[in-house]
């Protein structure tokens, strides 16, 4: 749990655009191939850009 709240602040408070952008695309591209449970997809919905009707 800590390591994703670090994962959460940095894309969120990062000055680092770049590597910021780099993991955001990261998440976008493996999240959902890793979350199972529509549930779990919902509360990731801000980084992969999904709305409820997506998941």
């Amino acid at each position: 749990m800590l390591l994703g709240a670090l994962v959460l602040n940095r894309l969120e408070k990062s000055d680092d655009g770049e590597f910021s952008k780099r993991l955001g695309d990261w998440l976008r591209r493996e999240l959902p191939g890793f979350l199972a449970r529509d549930d779990d997809k919902l509360l990731f919905s801000d980084i992969l850009e999904i709305g409820k009707q997506d998941v």
